[in-house]
């Protein structure tokens, strides 16, 4: 019994873990909805509530156009060993970083709504 459920899982987990592969938007969508979910939950819908997932937001997309800017720099700065800052124009960079942006984006504005709009429902 234990075998056969270990091999369901074997399968579950390659087969996420192939459709992630070939859907690295929407891989990143996924990690941002899961990072951004822990706010949202731990507390009850409330201002603060809004407030601390908005900062949370905020800094996730931070992150993730960092991140972005970093891979579509080709320049460095000597001095600081940071990208230069047309590095961080996201409508610029190469398609595929493009939408990987614009999912993260996505998925960071309709948590955000759907936080607030519970928390006006609460």
């Amino acid at each position: 019994m234990k075998n056969s459920i270990a091999r369901v899982k074997a399968a579950l987990s390659v087969c996420l873990g192939r459709f992630f592969y070939t859907r690295p938007s929407l891989k990143r969508a996924a990690l941002i909805a899961a990072l951004y979910a822990a706010p949202t939950l731990a507390g009850v819908l409330a201002v603060s509530a809004v407030l601390v997932g908005a900062v949370w937001a905020l800094i996730l997309l931070a992150l993730f156009w960092g991140m972005g800017a970093e891979r579509a720099a080709t320049e460095w700065d000597s001095m600081f060993s940071l990208p230069p800052l047309s590095a961080f124009a996201f409508w610029r960079w190469h398609g595929l970083e493009k939408k990987r942006f614009i999912a993260v984006f996505a998925t960071l504005a309709t948590g955000w709504l759907v936080t607030i709009s519970l928390a006006v429902l609460s």
